[in-house]
C-alpha cells in the first residue's frame, strides 16, 4: 500500500506504523514525492493532503506536522454511526483518521488538562471519549475494521486474542510480618473500631493457627492451572513504609521467601511506590527487588494507577522498564487509550516513539467494588461485556486483582467467584 504526504515526520510514521503494521496488519509505503504517487498505479494508496492526487482521500488536520504541544477545538462527527474525533468535510474518510488515532493513544489531551483527583491523576470524566461517549468501546479498533473492510477489502484485523493475569500486591500478608510497633497500632484501631472477629484473625493468623487473610498465593497458583491461564504477572510494591506505601520491606525474610514462591508461578515487576511519584526512589526500589528476583526487573504497574503525562514513562524508560500495564482509569471502566492493542508510548515532549509498550488495562477489581458499587453478579456481567471488545478484535486484555480481594474480613465475600469466572470467560471463544 502506498501513501502519500507532504510531510513525513514521527508522529506521522508512528501513527501510520500502529495503524497498518499493529492493528490492520498490511505493510505500506510512505512518499512524499507528489508526482510519483500521483503517476502510481498501485493499489490501494491513501493521499494523505489537502489536495486530491487520487487514491483513498483523507484531508490532514495540522497536529502530525507539527512538534509542539498546543490545546485544541476537537470536533465530533460521525462515520458508519461511529462517533469520531477531528472532523472533516471533505476526502473519502470524513474525519482525519490519522490524527485521531494519534491524538486518542498518546494521550495529548492530559498533557493540557491540569485539573486532577486528589491523588494528582487525571479525571476520566474530562477525556474527549467520555465526553463525547465512546469511553466504553475500543473505537480506535473499531475505525481501523471499518477503515480495513470499506477501502482495503479485508473483514479480519491482525492477530488473535490474549490475555494477563495479573496482581498487585501492595499488602502481601494482612497480619504477618509488620513488626511490632504497626502489629501494637493495628490491634488497638481494631479494639477502637470493635472489629473483635479481625482481632481475633489477627492473633490466630500471627499464630499460624489460621491462614492469615491476605496469604491467597495458592489459592491464586491454583486458580492460573485450573483456568489454564497463559501469561500472569505480579506486580511487587516496594518502597519505603508511608501512609499509602505500606507492604513488607524488601529486606524481610518473610517478603523474600514470598516473592520467589510467585517467582515460581508467574513474571515479577515492579509496582512503584506513591512516593516515587514525588521522590528519587525508583532506582533503589527496582534495583532491590532485582537483587531478589536475581534477574532485571523490566515490567511495572503504577501504585493507585498514578500516571502523570510525561513525567511518570519518562522516568520508566530511564529505569530500563520495558512494559507498563498502568493504561486505565480507577473509577471507571472503558479504554483509556481507546484501544485494546498494546501500543508502544510516543513521547510528545520529546516528539519521538520509544522503547515503552504500554498494555491497556482492561478491568481492575476495585473499580467494579469499590467505585462502581457492584455486587459479584453485576461484576461478572460487566467483566464479560468488557472482555468481549477484546476478544471481537484481538486485543490483550490485562486483568488487574490484588492478593487482598479475597479477604472476606473486607467486605470481599463472593468475589472469589467474580474472579474465577473471569479466569472461566477468558477460555471461552467470542460469538458476536
Amino acid at each position: 500500500m502506498l501513501i502519500y504526504a507532504e510531510n513525513i515526520t514521527p508522529r506521522l510514521s508512528y501513527t501510520l506504523d500502529f495503524i497498518f503494521k499493529e492493528v490492520i496488519g498490511v505493510d505500506y509505503f510512505l512518499t512524499d514525492d507528489k508526482v510519483s504517487f500521483a503517476q502510481s498505479t498501485s493499489q490501494p494508496k491513501i493521499c494523505y493532503d489537502n489536495d486530491n492526487l487520487g487514491g483513498i482521500h483523507i484531508e490532514p488536520k495540522k497536529i502530525l506536522s507539527e512538534s509542539s504541544i498546543l490545546p485544541r477545538i476537537i470536533e465530533k462527527g460521525k462515520w458508519h454511526n461511529m462517533s469520531t474525533i477531528f472532523r472533516n468535510d471533505v476526502g473519502d474518510v470524513p474525519f482525519d483518521f490519522f490524527s485521531a488515532v494519534f491524538f486518542l493513544i498518546t494521550r495529548y489531551e492530559e498533557y493540557i488538562d491540569k485539573e486532577k483527583d486528589e491523588h494528582g491523576r487525571y479525571l476520566a470524566s474530562h477525556s474527549i471519549a467520555h465526553k463525547y461517549g465512546f469511553l466504553d468501546k475500543p473505537i480506535i479498533n473499531l475505525w481501523c475494521e471499518q477503515f480495513a473492510k470499506e477501502f482495503l477489502g479485508m473483514t479480519k484485523l491482525k492477530g488473535q486474542f490474549s490475555s494477563i493475569v495479573t496482581f498487585d500486591i501492595d499488602n502481601s500478608y494482612a497480619y504477618r510480618g509488620k513488626g511490632f510497633k504497626r502489629f501494637m497500632l493495628s490491634t488497638l484501631r481494631d479494639v477502637l473500631q470493635l472489629k473483635f472477629k479481625a482481632l481475633s484473625v489477627r492473633f490466630t493468623s500471627l499464630f499460624n493457627i489460621e491462614k492469615d487473610p491476605c496469604n491467597s498465593y495458592n489459592y491464586i497458583f491454583d486458580s492460573f492451572k485450573k483456568y489454564n491461564v497463559q501469561r500472569s504477572i505480579f506486580f511487587f510494591l516496594n518502597g519505603a513504609y508511608s501512609s499509602m506505601d505500606k507492604n513488607l520491606p524488601i529486606t524481610s525474610s518473610l517478603q523474600k521467601r514470598l516473592i520467589q514462591q510467585c517467582k515460581a508461578h508467574a513474571e515479577i515487576g515492579i509496582h512503584p511506590s506513591y512516593v516515587s511519584n514525588t521522590q528519587p526512589t525508583l532506582q533503589h526500589e527496582i534495583s532491590s527487588l532485582e537483587k531478589v528476583v536475581e534477574q532485571p526487573v523490566i515490567k511495572s504497574r503504577q501504585h493507585f494507577l498514578m500516571l502523570e503525562f510525561p513525567r511518570t514513562y519518562q522516568q520508566l524508560v530511564s529505569n530500563n522498564i520495558a512494559q507498563d500495564f498502568t493504561m486505565g482509569y480507577p473509577e471507571i471502566l472503558g479504554f483509556r487509550a481507546s484501544t485494546c492493542t498494546p501500543f508502544y508510548w510516543f513521547d510528545l515532549e520529546k516528539n519521538e516513539k520509544t522503547s515503552l509498550k504500554i498494555y491497556p488495562l482492561g478491568l481492575m477489581d476495585g473499580t467494579l467494588k469499590e467505585y462502581l458499587k457492584l455486587n459479584p453478579e453485576e461484576a461478572i456481567q460487566q467483566a464479560k461485556m468488557l472482555i468481549d471488545w477484546y476478544k471481537k478484535y484481538n486485543g490483550t486484555f490485562v486483568l488487574l486483582w490484588h492478593n487482598s480481594s479475597f479477604n472476606e474480613l473486607e467486605g470481599w465475600k463472593g468475589w472469589n467467584t467474580v474472579y474465577e469466572e473471569i479466569l472461566k470467560y477468558l477460555n471461552e471463544d467470542f460469538t458476536s
